[in-house]
């Protein structure tokens, strides 16, 4: 036969609150067959009420002390307001007011979650994106110069054929390389990403020149010694994008895609609406009087 299962710290709580709070012989029931645990002129805190503050799983001591600590905020924001409502004039109803215009806020920022969930397409083309890119370029401007190239530092190993890939328009080549430098490569940097001018600086150091005034897509090789250790340098620069030049897309793609899911949003939000509201209108659910 399967018995009931001990209500949290009922026992122990119930002993303990007694004891604390010097028994005055009203610790009965409520009407939901609930233990009183206190009382506030005829308003009462009952232990299912605090067992839904008080964690599971702690230990004894932990919950008498939740415990206490509840009841006597619980107790403190009776009295005061009750002096409050006392003091202020049609507070009563001014709370109730505030809280009904909350509820209704959330419930529509609870529809408006749904909405979003179940109805905005969020698939957005590449084409779109290049669409509104075009139309908005000087929007997204530069704020430094910036550089796109190719690294590879290499320390004793063989570079036969690195400088063929590295100067190589193929993406097959430029797959190759990038197993190559992989393998043997101290360090690279095979991608189109960009980077700020601090970055050239810093991987240029052994080089006489200036990397950042090198022809787009010449190689560049060198050779230097880093903590007595012999290197070989190999840079191409890709692309350069200057202060105050539109950036590029594929900077700026996943900002774009952001608004224009932002966009989608705005729109899907509006049109639901108007919709929802013309209805209550039909309906004859509607009506001002000012």
């Amino acid at each position: 036969m399967k018995t009931r299962p001990a209500k949290p710290i009922f026992a122990l709580f119930a002993l303990s609150v007694m004891v604390l709070g010097g028994c005055k012989g009203w610790f009965s029931s409520d009407e939901n067959n609930s233990p009183v645990v206190a009382k506030y002129k005829n308003e009462t805190l009952n232990l299912d009420q605090l067992n839904q503050y008080v964690p599971q799983g702690v230990s004894s001591q932990d919950s008498i002390r939740y415990s206490k600590f509840y009841i006597d905020e619980w107790i403190r924001e009776k009295a005061i307001a009750d002096v409050a409502l006392r003091e202020i004039p049609n507070l009563e109803s001014t709370i109730e007011f505030k809280v009904q215009d909350y509820r209704r806020k959330l419930i529509l920022n609870e529809y408006t979650a749904h909405l979003i969930q179940q109805k905005l397409d969020t698939a957005i083309s590449h084409q779109r994106v290049r669409e509104y890119y075009e139309t908005e370029k000087s929007n997204f401007i530069s704020q430094e110069d910036l550089f796109a190239y190719f690294y590879i530092v290499v320390g004793d190993k063989s570079t036969r054929g690195v400088s063929e890939m590295m100067e190589s328009d193929v993406q097959e080549d430029l797959d190759n390389l990038v197993t190559w430098a992989r393998d043997n490569s101290l360090d690279y940097k095979l991608d189109s990403s960009f980077v700020v001018s601090a970055e050239i600086d810093n991987i240029s150091k052994g080089y006489f020149g200036d990397l950042k005034k090198s022809r787009k897509g010449k190689l560049i090789r060198w050779n230097g010694v880093k903590q007595g250790q012999q290197r070989k340098y190999f840079f191409k620069l890709l692309e350069i994008v200057k202060q105050g030049e539109p950036l590029p897309l594929s900077l700026v793609e996943n900002r774009i895609r952001s608004i224009l899911l932002n966009e989608r949003k705005i729109t899907l939000i509006e049109s639901t609406d108007e919709k929802i509201l013309q209805d209550a209108r039909q309906r004859n659910y509607i009506q001002i009087n000012y």
